[in-house]
């Protein structure tokens, strides 16, 4: 029996060398020697550091099954024909999602579902009452968004504008001192056939 705890022990402490070097690579045994030596600060850091960005990931992906969620109830509502009322409510919670995603990089895909179904719903809302009050601000709202992104992307153009014109300026720059560089050359070789003809000239003579 001492002959096979023996060898249990020692298989166990192959297995647990095995997984500390798959987890930690090479620096498997100083990390356990560290452990028993003391705490290493170093070691300590980084575990909270990966527990931090653990979390954070966490976190990420949490808000993002909730606003897919969200998203998925509400591609379920259907826009009534009919009932204007039903329409508003829908109408109200694609307003919030959109006013929050179409600011956010990251949503934007989420911004375009429930967008285009905004203004299904609103055109379907006017068809039934163009001159009720909160179509006319949904309306409004629609309008503010356009206008929104009207001006994101004037603005992108003019930076976008902006940086071709410092690129062409670079390149004008840039090709402006290659032809200084190759007068300066010229000159410079122009100078060093002077100097070798009088130096011939010099030992001729």
């Amino acid at each position: 029996m001492g002959f096979f705890n023996n060898l249990a022990d020692e298989a166990g402490k192959k297995t647990g060398k095995a997984i500390g070097n798959a987890l930690f690579g090479g620096y498997a045994d100083d990390q356990r020697i560290s452990i028993r030596g003391g705490v290493d600060n170093s070691d300590t850091s980084t575990q909270l550091e990966l527990h931090k960005q653990t979390l954070e990931l966490e976190a990420e992906l949490k808000e993002k099954e909730r606003n897919q969620k969200m998203l998925d109830e509400l591609l379920l509502l259907e826009f009534d024909g009919e009932c204007i009322s039903n329409n508003i409510k829908i109408l109200t919670r694609l307003s919030s999602m959109i006013d929050v995603w179409m600011k956010d990089e990251d949503m934007q895909s989420f911004y375009e579902v429930a967008r285009s179904k905004f203004d299904t719903g609103l055109m379907i809302s006017q068809a039934i009452d163009a001159n009720n009050s909160m179509v006319i601000v949904m309306s409004k709202k629609q309008d503010e968004w356009n206008m929104y992104l009207a001006k994101q992307k004037e603005e992108q153009e003019l930076a976008e504008q902006k940086q071709q014109e410092q690129i062409a300026n670079l390149k004008l720059k840039a090709k402006q001192l290659g032809k200084k560089v190759a007068i300066i050359a010229a000159i410079i070789a122009a100078i060093i056939i002077a100097l070798w003809i009088i130096l011939m000239i010099c030992l001729e003579l």
